[in-house]
């Protein structure tokens, strides 16, 4: 029973009534509870009390021990960056503590999982100073000593800790006495429970990722530490996946232990040896072998540990699938399978067996055909094993090559099939239909991953896979078996996949069957299944797209031949598309995003099929997407699909001339439309595009339109820049010029209040009009960089951080503008934040402690161009700014757990501004120098880039252990002749150029060169070494 004292007795009532299910009741025992937590010093002892009295409902329990750890968090010690006090004192602290330890031992799972929580919590503060003898305690007294209770509560103790507080020297300093416990606990499954041996396995992955972290720094753990470890714990991790108890208990044991050899696998490459994982891989494949011949589809048995993991034969199976997976690539892997191709046709029958549709499913997708879609376009986060059975198969035919495994892939369906076929003789409730039909729409789910090659080999090597007889004998068939929709839609869906394989006339004939099907829901009103019409109308499209794309001659027959469907085409692809949005006047569809991106695709190939026809639906089609883009405006997706079909509609001439005023008209806030116009237009032809715009912006708070406006903008800026000038609104009086409305626009993007992705590339739109605006921006531009100033010293988010950056740096690096005036501008410039002096002050920080995450070629180099000539200025106001340098090293001698490291920010050096600009240089410099060697090295070796990252993942490091310069006012003119003369002449062009040939380099550059305008700019090609040294 509970204590009759009357502060217990108090706050038990208080707790039961926090359970209540009467809302004020317990509103008010809530706000009680939190008065006493504040006024009662022994708040904490007496939750204490409650939680150990085993006779009180769980309930009760189980509430005062999270009412406990709550109170931890707010009130234990103001340490805690959660700290609100009142700090508790000491000795409550003690007796909390020293009650908290026999809890672990309690009978009930629940009560020792939340008590195991609370200790972990406590000891982020106290633990080791205030609670030295804690692992002592959990180790040699609970688990050497103690009950099953004691050492599962202890277990879930200590893998808390390991995970959370102890710092890696911690873990090593216990692993010794820990890591015999782990195995003899492990070993034991006779006195131990299945959830206790899965926590001892949970420690020791710990310990391997602390061993990991550690490998840098102890270059001999491998050799002395990980090798013994690994010696000792393969064997009983070997008996343990032998062990026949495939119990879905017994489950979650070899689940963790299979994690944990990925784990080692991960970080221990060159530590598990190939006879290991040869050795392991053949008993995990014998475990898939049989778990998935038992596995049972109709029904899945799960159990709930106390952890909140759920245990069922699906997850065992799917942990197997990811052993496989990671060592497939094992040469000693490869062999098991080539020397025996029947282990090759036994595996992709276990992939056929693993990814036929189950009942669960079944019913959802037939319930919610989205989630079948989401499925089918990968963008679910349901788990199913039918996915990752595809996704390992997808894998495996990608390692092994599709060629290669065509021939046991056929073996393996034609045996699935026969197998499916001869359950009819022993089933006679007709079973075996129902089996029967998902083992075909599983073979035709596996067979269109790979259709590309297959479609390839049969102009070459027909002999290696029988399409024409699979067509004839399976798809064929099930495409008219009506009464399983699923199966007869799988069938249109795999054809379409195939569209360039088959014949003219069987192509038109799939086309003009699906096209019948839909046409006749249509008109007659007689719902078809939604996942079959869905299936259908997904066929459909790429059937359009397929024969309209290409201009072979079997498909321009084809295309002669659906002409005359072009019309009852559009309407299908209209009608689903109007449907699916939720636009239909007088009805409640079911507005469905993953179905409207089934069908505008199509939508937009088969408006090319005939002008004439797609001129009859202009009126319908512009009326489709302008509400369609304002409805799902916010949704990236679909309104690049939208723009896609609108920009398709103006390559007819028969409709174009209709667009710019019905869409200007129709649409406020899409600003994208000005791009598509422009695109079609020799000459500058938006003036009513651009003055909508500039009208409109000013006025609507649209972050959305602010985000698109940006393009299109810069769109017109490339265009035709003395278009924009030209314009003149006589509307307004005063009147305005497009270069009014132009800069009124970025101004509004660049106001601090809006959301900082609205303004991601407003920095490239302000860069652009400065370069090509001459001296026409001459009266703009002081409120323009004071804008932009303002915005900046504010942003949170690096890559608009760089963008708004990079303004000043084309300023400095292009010299459009003398550089003391630019400074004398931002000195000047008073910004209403107290972190800094002026603008310049905001600026140079900034700068200079995000230069390093900058990213992109050409904004690298012009970076460092404009940060050169800036040390070259030699301006006192620049060498008085001191900014970030290195880490400051702590002089405080406690032990630094993980938990104090995350409540204790780092401390910095500080460096002045042109001492910095040299680190920043000599740190890209030796960057860059690191991994041409790399790369020169490997390419040496002879071996391509991802086997040498593989092979010297151990050894890459980049050194940076030079040492840091003296926080000197006056440090330019003290730099030391010999750092100087080092700088001038080393390969600087290295720096900003990447003149080696890694790959990284290449690819950068060549992203660049994409850009015609940055190719031509003269900075593309300088050679910083010449910068440099004309600068100082």
């Amino acid at each position: 029973m509970v204590s009759s004292s009357n502060g217990l007795s108090e706050l038990y009532s208080i707790l039961s009534m926090c359970l209540s299910n009467e809302s004020n009741q317990r509103i008010n025992a809530e706000q009680a509870l939190q008065l006493k937590k504040q006024s009662e010093v022994s708040f904490p002892v007496n939750l204490i009390h409650i939680a150990t009295s085993q006779p009180t409902d769980i309930a009760i329990r189980q509430l005062s021990l999270v009412t406990l750890k709550s109170y931890v968090t707010y009130s234990w010690s103001s340490t805690n960056f959660k700290f609100t006090g009142p700090e508790t004192p000491e000795n409550i602290k003690t007796a909390v503590k020293n009650s908290l330890l026999p809890l672990l031992a309690d009978p009930l799972s629940k009560i020792r999982v939340q008590t195991a929580q609370v200790i972990s919590k406590i000891a982020t503060t106290d633990f080791p100073e205030s609670w030295p003898n804690l692992l002592e305690d959990l180790i040699v007294k609970n688990l050497k000593n103690g009950n099953q209770f004691q050492i599962h509560g202890s277990m879930r103790c200590l893998a808390d800790l390991i995970n959370c507080d102890l710092s890696e020297d911690q873990i090593m300093a216990i692993a010794p006495t820990l890591l015999p416990e782990l195995q003899r606990i492990f070993g034991d499954h006779k006195n131990n429970e299945p959830s206790v041996r899965q926590k001892a396995v949970v420690i020791f992955e710990e310990i391997i990722k602390a061993l990991y972290n550690m490998k840098e720094t102890h270059k001999s753990i491998s050799k002395n530490y990980v090798q013994p470890l690994l010696t000792n714990w393969f064997p009983v991790f070997f008996n343990c996946l032998q062990d026949t108890n495939d119990e879905v208990n017994n489950m979650s044991v070899k689940i963790q232990v299979i994690q944990t050899l990925l784990t080692i696998r991960k970080t221990f490459r060159r530590e598990f040896s190939k006879e290991d994982a040869k050795k392991f891989f053949e008993v995990i494949y014998q475990k898939l072998v049989q778990t998935s011949l038992t596995r049972v589809e109709q029904s899945i048995d799960d159990v709930l540990d106390s952890d909140g993991e759920i245990t069922n034969t699906d997850n065992f199976i799917s942990t197997l699938l990811d052993f496989i997976l990671v060592f497939f690539e094992e040469k000693s892997i490869k062999n098991f399978f080539f020397t025996n191709s029947g282990n090759l046709v036994h595996l992709l029958e276990i992939f056929i067996h693993l990814t036929k549709v189950d009942d669960v499913q079944l019913d959802i997708w037939m319930e919610n055909v989205d989630e079948f879609l989401n499925e089918e376009n990968e963008l679910s986060f349901n788990f199913f094993l039918r996915k990752k059975a595809y996704e390992v198969y997808c894998e495996f035919m990608q390692e092994f090559g599709v060629e290669n495994l065509l021939p046991v892939l056929e073996d393996a369906i034609n045996k699935a099939l026969w197998d499916a076929d001869q359950k009819k003789h022993t089933d006679k409730n007709c079973h075996h239909l129902f089996q029967r039909w998902k083992v075909h729409e599983a073979v035709m789910y596996l067979l269109a991953e790979v259709s590309e090659e297959v479609i390839e080999t049969q102009a070459i090597k027909p002999h290696l896979f029988d399409l024409n007889s699979f067509f004839e004998k399976v798809v064929l068939v099930d495409a008219q078996l009506s009464g399983y929709p699923f199966l007869q839609g799988r069938a249109f869906s795999f054809s379409s996949l195939y569209a360039g394989f088959l014949q003219p006339d069987t192509l038109t004939n799939f086309i003009t069957f699906v096209v019948q099907m839909l046409m006749e829901e249509k008109l007659t009103k007689n719902k078809i299944p939604k996942i079959l019409k869905c299936l259908l109308i997904k066929s459909l499209s790429k059937f359009i797209i397929e024969v309209f794309g290409n201009n072979t001659s079997n498909l321009l027959v084809v295309q002669g031949n659906l002409r005359h469907l072009t019309k009852d085409i559009l309407e299908i692809f209209l009608e689903f598309c109007i449907e699916s949005s939720g636009l239909r006047e007088g009805f409640d569809d079911e507005v469905s995003v993953e179905r409207l991106s089934c069908c505008i695709e199509g939508l937009r190939v088969s408006s090319g099929m005939n002008k004439e026809i797609t001129a009859m639906f202009e009126k319908d089609f512009s009326k489709f997407i302008v509400s369609a883009w304002a409805k799902y405006i916010d949704d990236v997706f679909i309104s690049e699909m939208l723009l896609d079909f609108f920009e398709s509609l103006t390559k007819n001439e028969l409709v174009f001339k209709n667009l710019e005023e019905s869409f200007i008209t129709s649409v406020l806030p899409l600003l994208d439309i000005g791009v598509q116009i422009l695109g079609n237009s020799e000459t500058f032809k938006g003036e009513k595009t651009f003055m909508f715009c500039g009208v409109v912006c000013p006025v609507e708070n649209l972050e959305n339109m602010f985000s698109n406006g940006q393009f299109f903008l810069e769109s017109l800026l490339n265009k035709n820049y003395e278009g924009i000038l030209n314009l003149k609104d006589t509307t307004v009086i005063p009147p305005k010029s497009g270069l009014d409305y132009l800069v009124l626009f970025l101004g509004k993007i660049l106001d601090p209040n809006l959301e900082e992705n609205s303004a991601f590339f407003v920095g490239d739109v302000i860069t652009k009009l400065i370069l090509k605006s001459g001296g026409t921006l001459n009266n703009y531009l002081p409120d323009l960089l004071k804008a932009v100033s303002f915005r900046l010293s504010n942003a949170k988010i690096p890559s608009l951080i760089q963008n708004l950056i990079m303004v000043f740096a084309h300023l400095i690096a292009k010299e459009q503008y003398d550089l003391e005036i630019i400074i004398n501008f931002l000195y000047e410039l008073k910004l209403f934040n107290d972190s800094y002096a002026n603008g310049l002050d905001m600026l140079i920080k900034i700068w200079s402690e995000n230069q390093s995450f900058f990213f992109g070629f050409f904004d690298i180099k012009v970076s460092l161009v404009a940060l050169t000539k800036l040390y070259g200025k030699a301006d006192p106001r620049l060498r008085q700014i001191f900014v970030k340098g290195d880490l400051k090293l702590s002089n405080d001698l406690k032990i630094k757990t993980r938990s104090r490291a995350r409540q204790l920010p780092d401390e910095f050096e500080m460096i002045s501004f042109p001492g910095k600009v040299i680190k920043l240089l000599i740190e890209n410099y030796q960057i860059n120098q690191q991994v041409a060697m790399n790369t020169v090295k490997s390419n040496t070796n002879g071996k391509n880039h991802f086997e040498s990252k593989l092979d010297s993942e151990d050894e890459l490091t980049f050194d940076s252990e030079e040492e840091g310069w003296e926080d000197d006012d006056d440090f330019t003119s003290k730099l030391s002749s010999k750092n100087e003369l080092f700088l001038k002449n080393f390969q600087m062009n290295d720096v900003g150029n990447f003149n080696y040939e890694s790959e990284d380099s290449q690819e950068n550059t060549f992203k660049d060169k994409k850009d015609k305008e940055n190719a031509k700019d003269p900075l593309f090609t300088l050679d910083l070494k010449v910068c440099f040294t004309n600068s100082v």
